[in-house]
């Protein structure tokens, strides 16, 4: 099996979440009521924990134990600690966000989190307490009054207040404290937010552009540094934090504590943190004690720090590897996570494309069950999936739902195909060409695919563009045959994907206008209730399989995994050291680390 990396699927998600994000339109939202039930009145030392035993799910990641470190690896070092530049930012460890996912929902039986998409009931409070929806594109946020700056200049220790959140938005969206631009880097993430208001010292106010119900709470709620609120001492007196790493201050879990150019950066335990384990309330957080980043470009070199447990952690390994790792490291635990999948994108208002049948074809010429058994040794099972992951679950209109007459339409039948070409008229053949980027992780999958068209008649030449330029050209519309992609069956926020085709708003390919298409987005934007919303999200990707307005393969995967002494991760989607509230809450078992020889 090829190496199939990551890291610039995260790039395109970024890219994509900024720049194709549906606008909010629709009726009224219904009136809601939301309190955090996080404890903070409990106290605990940095000795004492809750026992396990609890007859919950998570016992099985025994005690929780304060103490002990995390090593992680990271191909180059943040130039800069300020969430306005997500690129080069390193802010997660000591910034907090309002909200966050819900910690103590059973893994399996509840929800994965392994995508963006999250439902309403898993989404709790974090620097928000509670919060109300005064009408259909305004909500009402309390803060928690027990959050404090860390104690260090210029903040030293404060109280977070409302206005703090307000600079923070204003910084991002360009409306107010002297900022006038959306920025550039992540302010699309957020751009259907019209305002963020202190009302008073502990109250926001979040005004909206448009009523939607999901994709303001998408806006709002997704996790990533728009999200992440810097204190506006810092931002006044240092301008945007560039590169000093002794300026970055939060209300975050952890402190920056240590930066060595081009080698390390460590984060330490912030003494005076608010929070406390949704699992075990009585227990404050963190329980890890400091947090390194060591810079190892070199991927073989990586795989060795994992095995020698040099590393406790690393994601995106390929079934490959992981296959190879276990052999030595048996131990090892690994999770599952979704990738993209690869799909070559039609220009369905140009010919042959406009033929819904020329489309039809080129899904049936695929072999799908024998690519996944073949050039992915079995590693994923080959059903074609909508375009969004199956991984999010409720919202995503799964194989399993699809009717007879729609899984026929995308086995393997190359003599259908062969029929449905003549019977568009297309008796000679078809000759096309499909453009890519040199920065595609597998071209390789591109060629055969080109050998599957080949052997119904149609030729397509595959035309590789270097990064930049192809980028350019994918936003400027200009491909008029095909494109490849590795963006399909996404786990983005879910009121992106369905922007995909909808023809009023939008910016990226592919170009479709339909309106039918366009009917059922705007009843996804004007649900009222989230089931509402799903039921238009999962109608939406049918009807669009069904117009077969691009032809993907199926979803990846690859592993997460980590050191077996690495306790309380479940799998969740994990940008590395990223999602803090996650890290916070994790822990490592020393004396097993001992044990093992590391």
């Amino acid at each position: 099996m090829r190496r199939i990396r990551i890291v610039f699927g995260i790039i395109c998600c970024l890219m994509a979440l900024s720049l194709v994000m549906v606008s909010c339109k629709g009726t009224a939202t219904s009136t809601t009521k939301t309190t955090s039930t996080t404890k903070t009145t409990a106290t605990t030392t940095a000795a004492t924990t809750t026992t396990a035993g609890t007859g919950k799910w998570w016992d099985k990641f025994g005690t929780p134990q304060y103490g002990g470190h995390i090593t992680q690896f990271v191909s180059a070092l943040p130039t800069s600690f300020d969430p306005t530049n997500f690129v080069t930012s390193g802010t997660g460890g000591y910034l907090d966000t309002l909200f966050r996912w819900d910690w103590t929902a059973d893994r399996i039986k509840d929800y994965p989190f392994k995508t963006f998409a999250v439902p309403i009931k898993y989404i709790h409070g974090n620097l928000a307490e509670s919060w109300e929806w005064k009408d259909d594109v305004t909500i009402i946020i309390k803060l928690r009054q027990d959050v404090y700056f860390q104690n260090k200049p210029p903040a030293n220790g404060r109280k977070l207040e409302a206005s703090d959140v307000e600079f923070h938005y204003d910084r991002m969206l360009g409306t107010g404290h002297g900022f006038t631009t959306l920025n550039a880097f992540v302010g699309g993430l957020i751009n259907g937010i019209e305002k963020v208001t202190a009302l008073d010292s502990s109250t926001v106010q979040v005004k909206f552009k448009q009523p939607s119900l999901l994709g303001n709470w998408n806006q709002l709620t997704n996790p990533g540094p728009q999200q992440e609120i810097e204190n506006p001492e810092t931002v006044t007196q240092y301008g945007p934090l560039v590169s000093d790493w002794k300026y970055a201050v939060g209300t975050g879990p952890f402190l920056v504590t240590d930066y060595v150019n081009g080698s390390s950066m460590t984060y330490s335990k912030n003494p005076n943190y608010w929070n406390y384990d949704d699992r075990y309330p009585k227990n404050k957080l963190p329980y890890i004690d400091t947090c390194r980043s060591i810079v190892i470009p070199d991927r073989s070199t990586v795989l060795v720090a994992l095995r020698t447990g040099k590393i406790d952690w690393i994601m995106g390994l390929t079934n490959e590897e992981l296959q190879q790792m276990l052999k030595t490291n048996p131990d090892l635990q690994q999770d599952e996570m979704p990738m993209n999948a690869y799909a070559v994108e039609l220009r369905s208002d140009h010919d042959p494309y406009t033929d819904i049948r020329v489309r039809q074809a080129l899904d049936l010429a695929i072999d799908r069950a024998e690519i996944a058994k073949t050039y992915y040794g079995g590693s994923v099972d080959g059903k074609p999936a909508s375009f969004l992951n199956p991984y999010t679950k409720g919202y995503c209109y799964d194989y399993s739902e699809w009717p007879q007459e729609l899984k026929d339409q995308f086995a393997y039948n190359p003599e259908k195909a062969k029929q449905l070409l003549v019977e568009a008229g297309y008796t000679s053949g078809i000759k096309t060409h499909c453009v890519c980027s040199t920065a595609e992780q597998d071209q390789d999958i591109l060629q055969i695919v080109q050998k599957y068209f080949q052997d119904i008649g149609v030729n397509m030449e595959i035309q590789v563009m270097e990064t930049v330029a192809f980028g350019q050209f994918t936003y400027a519309q200009s491909y008029d045959q095909m494109q490849f992609r590795n963006w399909w069956a996404e786990y983005s926020p879910i009121n992106v994907p369905i922007g995909l085709f909808y023809s009023k708003e939008k910016s990226l390919p592919p170009i479709v206008v339909d309106p039918v298409y366009d009917a059922i987005t705007e009843r996804f934007k004007a649900a009222k209730t989230e089931e509402e919303g799903m039921q238009a999200q999962r109608d939406a990707q049918k009807y669009a399989l069904e117009q077969h307005w691009w032809i993907g393969l199926f979803p990846l995967i690859n592993y997460n995994v980590c050191q077996p002494w690495l306790k309380g991760y479940s799998g969740e989607m994990n940008f590395i050291f990223n999602s803090w509230w996650y890290w916070d809450r994790l822990w490592t078992d020393e004396a097993q680390r001992k044990a093992l020889g590391f």
